[in-house]
């Protein structure tokens, strides 16, 4: 049961995250997190690099997608899923889902 809550939970919040953001960001003030000044020109101008929410959230995204690798890895009993041994863990004990299935 606290595998469906937590499954559930999850869509739901990613669900929310996704809705929030297609309705707010095509918005004009929505555009831009923040411009990081990068050298001052002549005329007391700025050139500087803009940081957009798209990057931010491509950033976001990356990094709970890596911890869900590893929070899922170590739910499976690998031992070390960040150094890449939840592959081979795989390759030596192999999941039969028909013993699981059987259960229901």
């Amino acid at each position: 049961m606290a595998v469906i809550l937590f499954v559930v939970g999850l869509g739901l919040l990613i669900g929310i995250v996704l809705i929030w953001g297609f309705k707010t960001l095509p918005k004009e003030k929505w555009q831009m997190v923040a411009a990081l000044p990068v050298e001052k020109m002549d005329q007391g101008r700025w050139r500087g690099v803009n940081l957009t929410w798209y990057g931010l959230l491509s950033a976001n995204a990356y990094t709970f997608g890596v911890i869900m690798v590893v929070i899922l890895a170590l739910s499976c009993h690998c031992h070390n899923p960040v150094n890449g041994s939840i592959f081979f863990h795989f390759l030596d004990h192999p999941v039969d889902l028909r013993h699981h299935l059987r259960k229901r």
